[in-house]
């Protein structure tokens, strides 16, 4: 039975992997701003979040990074607010078999010098991505056949897994079945298509430094950078040869703030667009933003988890896990710190996610410091302090915790919190043995969980028995290993179900746990028209906005 996504051609701009989900940092610097009274037609684009790169072969798996590179590298496809796949580059994405995928490029997709973009484009970029020269550890084609090792040979011009059937067609073959969704969710949305016909000639151990990534003069988006400062601002003019339609705001910028910063730029006009997933907001400063004339706030959809990882190698006990789930006042929580924007949740699914989320089979766990203190007591615990480690950068996550430490220290579970940055917490904390517990702010895209769910909250068993311990420690589940990979032959009813068992395995055996659910703010400059700050397709028409006066 055929599987197929047929893209409708939208002007969409943005939308494997150890994991499609994406943990969320706060800002750490803010630079020179561009002055309100000099803006002109300049739209400032306001982000808490410095960037690491603008060369789509060595992007990081953020948000920041993909959505500031895909204003000028288009990938194959990309989400809407509604978690739909629209097109990019491909007019259709479809398989067959879950194992060999075919790609058919829009005829209408050129590059601004007017030259098609081919299949060769897409083959040329997969092979110099896995380059060891390049050797982009953010990104894992080990999945597609002949890239078994994770890297392509240098300088290489072909492999097994990537065949050329014309210049607007080609096939992406895995070695194993993949479901459409997590080809979807992973490759075809994350990858940024570069023009082969300009880069061909530059070595691999070249490519990562060139100068010419500074200034692209080949672009396929609607926008290419002018200058940049990744820990400060990047400035775009407009590709007025965008095959769907010349950019009707000719600059834009990207400015990196601190969070009280950013309120004070929006107040004096000098921002005009803050994307839900660029900026980390004081919790304490946002009652601000109701009160500023010139911009209107939404919330996005509470789909961005606080995930919270037990590490089982020093929490075995799944009763004492529980208790200290069941201890925490996790709706409190949510009333007092994230009134308009939270939600309770369990696990991985949020109840947004209308795809997968099933209230009436997914269990919950509710406040019961009653049961709390009956399953410590049956668990053995010892009494001694466990160590929570959270985000300094996290305002709020650090006053839920400490509302948490006070909840469960009324059970009789002592718990010391340790705030790091963000870096040290996803770099050094996680996946060691430092941790009793850690909370991170973490989105899965809601179309496909299972690259998420298999590396941050099983045990990842690889070949000859090895493995690589994950967020959750020493945690693995057989039951869950079949289930993840049922995940990728499955038909749409049987997903739902499984992603039910899966849901509700990670709630009773609970290797982790969510605090709570959150939308962050999105925020829209009532100068700034035709756009909407969604958390998913938000700059998918970005060539329409419009700037008044």
């Amino acid at each position: 039975m055929k599987k197929t996504y047929q893209l409708s051609m939208l002007a969409v701009i943005i939308a494997l992997s150890v994991g499609c989900g994406i943990p969320s940092a706060s800002g750490k610097t803010a630079g020179n701003t561009i002055a309100a009274t000099d803006r002109g037609d300049i739209l400032t684009i306001g982000t808490t979040h410095p960037l690491s790169s603008l060369n789509p072969l060595t992007q990081s798996w953020n948000f920041i990074d993909l959505y500031a590179t895909s204003l000028q590298f288009l990938p194959l496809a990309a989400l809407d607010d509604n978690y739909q796949i629209v097109s990019q580059l491909a007019q259709s994405i479809t398989t067959e078999d879950n194992q060999t995928y075919h790609v058919r490029l829009a005829d209408a997709a050129t590059w601004s010098d007017g030259e098609p973009i081919t299949s060769e484009d897409v083959i040329w970029t997969f092979l110099k991505m896995s380059s060891p020269q390049v050797a982009n550890t953010s990104f894992d084609f080990s999945m597609i056949k002949g890239l078994e090792s994770g890297t392509s040979q240098p300088q290489a011009t072909q492999v097994d897994g990537l065949q050329k059937i014309d210049d607007k067609n080609l096939t992406i073959t895995m070695n194993r079945p993949i479901a459409l969704n997590t080809f979807m969710n992973n490759i075809a949305t994350w990858i940024m298509i570069l023009p082969s016909h300009v880069l061909k000639d530059i070595p691999d151990d070249q490519l990562v430094g060139n100068a010419w990534f500074n200034q692209p003069t080949v672009v396929s988006g609607p926008y290419r950078v002018e200058a940049f400062d990744l820990q400060h601002y990047v400035t775009y003019q407009a590709n007025e040869n965008y095959f769907l339609g010349a950019p009707k705001i000719k600059t834009v910028n990207i400015q990196v703030y601190d969070g009280s910063s950013l309120i004070a730029a929006l107040q004096s006009g000098e921002v005009d667009f803050v994307h839900p997933a660029l900026a980390d907001i004081p919790y304490q400063d946002r009652k601000q933003l109701a009160s500023i004339d010139q911009v209107t706030t939404v919330y996005a959809k509470p789909i961005t988890n606080e995930m919270t990882f037990f590490n089982t190698h020093h929490v075995p006990d799944e009763k004492m896990r529980r208790a200290i789930v069941e201890a925490i006042d996790r709706k409190t929580i949510v009333t007092s710190l994230l009134p308009e924007n939270g939600a309770v949740g369990e696990g991985v699914i949020p109840e947004e996610d209308k795809n997968f989320y099933n209230a009436e089979e997914m269990e919950t766990i509710s406040y019961d410091p009653v049961d709390a203190a009956k399953q410590l007591a049956a668990s053995g615990y010892d009494g001694r302090t466990l160590e929570w480690y959270v985000n300094s950068g996290d305002s709020l996550l650090v006053n839920a915790v400490q509302i948490a430490q006070q909840n469960l220290a009324a059970v009789g579970i002592k718990v010391n919190i340790n705030t790091v940055d963000f870096d040290t917490l996803t770099g050094t904390i996680a996946g060691s043995d430092q941790y009793d517990l850690f909370s991170v702010q973490y989105t899965i895209t809601p179309i496909d969980y299972y690259a998420d769910v298999n590396s941050l909250a099983n045990l990842v068993m690889g070949e000859n028995g090895n493995s690589k311990r994950s967020w959750t420690g020493d945690f693995h589940d057989a039951e869950m290993d079949a289930l993840l990979a049922k995940t990728q032959t499955a038909d749409e009813a049987e997903l739902k179900q499984i992603y039910v068992r899966l849901q509700n395995m990670i709630v009773q055996k609970v290797p982790l746990f969510s605090l709570y659910f959150l939308g962050n703010a999105g925020i829209v400059s009532k100068r700034l028209l035709n756009a909407s700050a969604t958390f998913f397709g938000a700059f998918n028409h970005i060539q329409d906005w419009e700037l008044a006066g």
